[in-house]
């Protein structure tokens, strides 16, 4: 009778502790993830064309109060750029580091709170919290975070650059049209050598078409210089029917070969997705 009631007591306590861990671990107990922050950020204002060297330090004179270790003044070589800090990175030059402030105290950290552009998920960027660091890769976080503070963190990046220079999305860096239109005409998929397709995103990762303004000064000038009208964005391959040409630009498998597969006989040692032969007949 002693040892029934000490195994019921046993399989008591297993039971409770398995229901415990399964509440635990149910998404009603689970830690989720961090909430978006709703912030309601100023409008974003274009680099001028030009501006006095007064007007580029008072867009500067607040960061380098604190950022005194730099080791340029500027990161453009050439002395015809004349921006300040904010002209790329946003945030507030008129916030200058408190007199006689350590780094981490309370003065210093409301004065960088206060200039610096805030992100959406600061937990999640290593700058709040009690174990506070920044994560070694950011994958997707990008992509969910404000185009204001990817201004801030890098005005390179391509999803915010436009709030920059509207013309950052129209360069031939950033569209690669001469890459394609050579590549297209050099294979006898386009006619023409003056580039009618490239590449160019909505800040959602969407193709957009790209046009010229509509009160561009149009020249002849312009025209023999490669100015063109617009740009359509490449047609998707996978959209496509297969017999088009664009599918030489499909990214294909591992094992390269010179021979379809048999119809109805599809080689099993090609990834999915991904055929070997690009201009396939599938």
């Amino acid at each position: 009778m002693r040892d029934a009631t000490s195994l019921q007591t046993v399989l008591n306590a297993t039971s409770g502790a398995l229901l415990g861990a399964l509440l635990l671990a149910s998404p009603s107990f689970a830690s989720e993830a961090e909430k978006p922050r709703d912030i309601e950020y100023p409008p974003s204002i274009s680099a001028p064309a030009s501006q006095s060297q007064e007007e580029v330090d008072a867009k500067s004179d607040g960061c380098v109060s604190c950022h005194t270790s730099s080791d340029r003044k500027t990161m453009h070589r050439s002395g015809s750029v004349d921006l300040g800090c904010v002209d790329c990175h946003g945030g507030d030059a008129g916030v200058f580091n408190p007199p006689g402030s350590e780094m981490h105290s309370e003065p210093y950290d409301e004065a960088k709170h206060r200039s610096h552009v805030q992100p959406r998920y600061p937990e999640t960027w290593g700058l709040e919290g009690d174990h506070a660091e920044r994560p070694v890769r950011t994958y997707t976080l990008y992509n969910r975070e404000a185009q204001q503070y990817i201004r801030f963190r890098n005005p390179g990046d391509f999803r915010a650059a436009e709030q920059i220079v509207d013309a950052n999305l129209r360069s031939l860096m950033a569209t690669n049209a001469m890459f394609w239109n050579g590549a297209a005409y050099n294979n006898g998929i386009l006619p023409g050598k003056r580039p009618i397709v490239g590449e160019a995103y909505s800040p959602d990762g969407v193709p957009i078409m790209l046009k010229a303004p509509d009160d561009f000064p149009w020249t002849p000038e312009y025209t023999k210089a490669g100015v063109i009208p617009s740009i359509v964005p490449l047609p998707a391959w996978e959209t496509i029917p297969p017999a088009d040409n664009f599918r030489v630009f499909e990214r294909g498998g591992r094992n390269i070969t010179n021979l379809f597969p048999e119809v109805g006989l599809p080689n099993r040692f090609e990834e999915p997705g991904r055929p070997d032969i690009r201009q396939s007949n599938r």
